[in-house]
């Protein structure tokens, strides 16, 4: 089915027609956050807005997550819609009236209003007359903060058979409703490091009776900011660290410390090297003062969110044309922070977009952040827009 004006204005007034409902559910679910994996109540809301809207959830591949699909025309042909669940262990500092019950967990990265957008855009579909052109999937993952729940959910075939995958993520800094992509990388891979360093601890009075490793934790900071710095000159990695623990008291050395970062690249290929030499910075610094070294290096979120040209190309053309092109901004440059959608795109066309939360929006992983409800119209529109667009 080709996207005619008349068919986006139908879309329009059935997005319209949804949008309180969608509100109130996105406010719902802010009010009772839930963290990786243990998204119970959430994943009751959407599978009871899906079951009203003629849907039948697939039995959960992860406990926690949600998968329903409709039909479409050209059975052999899927289009992958994904929303992320989670909520972050953070204590919300907005002053909403449906701000977080739940202490120490919040929406703090608009994973609410994500899924609220995709449960809207699934009622929007569902109602339409006749058949999709395509089958349109529609995915409620749990966990893609902390645990990159995504990976497992896709070997475990959440996208079997799927030619296209989209994705919306609410963006500080851009107008709201904006939609905004790029082919190529948009967000980066991840890996995390946290490194224990053992020597021997002694009285603050003699340090000679004692092999400090904070000593070698100081140097180690120092040398992996050196990194940092060269790897950032080559090709726009990062090692950040962004943790240094050690000693209780101001005389005594302690016998332990822990170091804990962050690397972030842009090619998969990047991650074994970046490691490499991380470990050969850490070995160094600790053979030269005998000081033992035990580094815990993962990398869950392993692959960079790599945006196909044609997903990318087909979003430019529905925004400008149905929403109007200054509702469409164009990304010159990818973001650093990584996203387990990354894993969906793997192998297949597909696209993660970012929706305009307004430019004067608090910075997600923020405890004042709050999705903000103006962009939902739009966000609803544009998933839906690139299920009957078709692959």
């Amino acid at each position: 089915m080709a996207l005619t004006d008349t068919v986006a204005e139908e879309l329009q007034r059935a997005v319209q027609g949804v949008l309180p409902g969608v509100r109130a559910l996105r406010q719902d679910l802010h009010a009772h956050p839930e963290i990786a994996l243990h998204e119970k109540r959430t994943a009751a809301c959407v599978r009871d807005a899906l079951r009203a809207a003629g849907l039948a959830p697939w039995p959960p591949l992860l406990d926690t997550d949600v998968i329903a699909e409709l039909p479409g025309a050209d059975s052999r042909t899927t289009i992958c819609l994904r929303a992320d669940m989670d909520a972050l262990p953070i204590d919300e500092t907005t002053d909403c009236t449906y701000r977080s019950t739940t202490p120490g967990m919040a929406h703090s990265c608009g994973h609410d209003g994500h899924t609220a957008m995709l449960v809207g855009a699934a009622r929007v579909l569902a109602a339409r007359q006749g058949p999709l052109p395509v089958n349109v999937r529609f995915v409620f993952q749990p966990g893609e903060e902390i645990v990159a729940a995504g990976r497992d959910l896709v070997a475990r075939g959440a996208c079997d058979g799927v030619s296209a995958a989209y994705a919306l993520h609410g963006w500080p800094g851009l107008p709201v409703g904006v939609v905004a992509g790029r082919s190529g990388p948009v967000m980066a891979a991840a890996a995390f490091f946290s490194v224990q360093l053992t020597g021997s601890g002694c009285h603050g009075s003699t340090p000679e009776c004692g092999n400090s490793p904070l000593t070698a934790a100081a140097e180690i900071v120092q040398a992996l900011e050196r990194l940092h710095a060269d790897v950032q000159a080559e090709d726009g990695s990062v090692v950040s660290v962004c943790s240094l623990r050690g000693g209780q008291s101001a005389n005594v050395i302690p016998e332990r410390c822990r170091i804990e970062g962050t690397v972030r690249y842009l090619e998969a290929a990047r991650g074994a090297q970046l490691e490499q030499r991380i470990r050969a910075v850490i070995t160094q610094r600790c053979d030269a003062r005998s000081i033992q070294a035990d580094l815990d290096y993962t990398s869950r979120y392993a692959l960079p969110t790599i945006n196909s040209e044609a997903a990318s190309a087909r979003a430019r053309s529905l925004v400008q044309h149905h929403l109007g092109s200054a509702l469409w901004h164009e990304l010159t440059a990818p973001s650093m922070s990584s996203e387990d959608f990354a894993y969906y795109l793997e192998g297949r066309e597909g696209a993660m977009l970012r929706l305009g939360m307004g430019e004067e929006s608090p910075s997600l992983h923020n405890p004042a952040y709050n999705f903000n409800d103006d962009a939902l119209a739009n966000g609803i529109f544009t998933l839906c827009a690139l299920a009957l667009a078709g692959a």
